[in-house]
């Protein structure tokens, strides 16, 4: 529960700061910080090959081994990371040709290494159940970046400062992990038994990639084919779509996962159970809030962004429906996750991953960040298709109470459209209007399966 709600407080604080720094610096300006920031996270994101996951699998299994698994993982881990910034270094002109990229990118490598670095050291305090200092210091290196961003944004330092303040700012916090690991837990570097730690959990390590090559790869195609402007104004809209995203993929594993992982090996049925219950509380959840950012599209990016960003109020509106096709999946992903699918997984995230580049180069190349925010749907929409398909296929869970969820599915997005495009000149009044509907709508849905699911476990 601590690692999670310190993951979810540090990647939200994150994406926040990512938007006060695009009111800071500008459209323009934000969309190189953005681009550099997609290029390293994206070829960061290979340096994950499961190792992390092996460390906590084989540590809880075997602490007397802990010391030499975690210096199996410190060494080949930074060995890549290191690989990894040169070739995003490489790369770096390909998809930004501001003379400021350079000064940007050196800060954010640092950013990335110590991301790197920290992540097998934060293992180990959960291998030994501590989970509260581990949480602690995730959520601590989230605050205090966005604490310093907000006050270097306010006396308007340009953004290769908040860059170096964002890297450094990481490095402090990572060094001190480090060091409160490196005085509890020796560390061996004998690099024994790598291929045993990597092979079981390298699944989840390259799963892992590809999903962020699906939030990044649009960012970069569009970075190459458009203006700075068009990034900032797709990465502002784009962060709000994550925000939304995090909450709901945290309360997953939180909540579903732990439960699913144990409940598939011994009770399959309330496995296919508690997974159909996700599906009714995700599907609606999905549409409620894309139709929300629909509908607050105007008031966000006015109020939060100013002005300049007026842009990003047409892509925000198409990028919503991504958290309601992700939503959408959720249920399923969990069910492959935790029902022991995920080599099967990762060929259906590598077809849609191909699916996203056949569409991605035409649809920006000509579109700009309208056709990159149908990229990102188009990413999204194959992950849906194929993984429900599949799960369902496979008996892992079933879609039930189809009537009552066409509700939401089906009023939600409508409402919001309407809506929106009925008081155009009135776009604060919107939101009152929608939320209240939803209220008339969505409350008696609820009440309904939660009296249906009182019922069912009632003996």
């Amino acid at each position: 529960m601590y690692a999670s709600s310190g993951m979810l407080v540090s990647r939200v604080a994150a994406s926040v700061a990512g938007i006060v720094i695009a009111r800071g610096v500008g459209p323009g300006m934000f969309g190189v910080y953005a681009t550099v920031l997609a290029l390293i996270e994206f070829s960061a994101s290979f340096t994950e090959i499961g190792l992390t996951t092996g460390l906590k699998r084989e540590g809880s299994r075997s602490p007397a081994s802990l010391p030499q698994i975690l210096g199996n993982v410190i060494t080949v881990q930074s060995i890549m990371g290191i690989v990894s910034i040169g070739i995003a270094f490489a790369a770096l002109p390909l998809v930004s040709r501001n003379p400021l990229a350079m000064s940007v990118f050196l800060p954010l490598a640092l950013m990335e290494i110590s991301v790197i670095i920290a992540g097998p050291f934060l293992a180990v305090l959960q291998v030994r159940g501590e989970q509260r200092l581990a949480s602690l210091f995730v959520s601590g290196r989230g605050l205090v970046f966005f604490g310093g961003i907000v006050t270097l944004a306010s006396f308007r330092f340009d953004v290769v400062t908040l860059a170096w303040y964002h890297g450094i700012s990481y490095f402090i916090v990572s060094l001190a992990i480090t060091l409160s690991v490196v005085l509890r837990v020796s560390v061996r570097f004998p690099l024994t038994h790598l291929r045993d730690q990597i092979k079981g959990a390298l699944p989840f390590g390259l799963s892992s990639a590809l999903n962020s090559g699906f939030g990044q790869l649009p960012v970069l195609f569009l970075s190459h084919f458009a203006t700075e402007v068009s990034v900032g104004n797709f990465a502002v809209a784009l962060r709000f779509v994550t925000i939304c995203i995090l909450v709901g993929g945290v309360a997953n594993a939180e909540a579903f996962l732990p439960a699913l992982f144990g409940l598939f090996r011994t009770d399959r049925s309330r496995f296919r159970q508690v997974c159909s219950w996700m599906q009714r509380l995700y599907v609606p959840g999905g549409i409620i809030v894309s139709s929300g950012l629909y509908v607050c599209s105007e008031v966000l990016v006015v109020t939060v962004q100013g002005e300049e960003y007026r842009g990003a109020i047409t892509l925000l509106r198409i990028l919503c429906w991504s958290v309601a096709l992700t939503y959408g999946r959720i249920a399923a992903d969990a069910a492959l996750t935790a029902g022991d699918r995920m080599k099967v997984k990762l060929i259906l995230q590598v077809c849609a991953m191909g699916a996203l580049l056949l569409v991605s180069v035409p649809m920006i190349r000509y579109g700009g960040a309208i056709g990159a925010s149908y990229t990102k749907l188009s990413g999204d929409l194959a992950l849906l298709a194929l993984m429900t398909s599949y799960a369902y296929c496979k008996k892992l869970y079933c879609f039930s109470g189809l009537p009552a969820l066409s509700v939401p599915v089906l009023i939600t997005p409508l409402l919001a459209i309407v809506l929106t495009h009925s008081m155009p000149g009135h776009y604060f009044l919107a939101p009152i209007l929608f939320a209240f509907s939803l209220v008339v709508w969505y409350l008696p849905l609820r009440r309904h399966f939660g009296n249906q699911m009182l019922m069912r476990s009632m003996p």
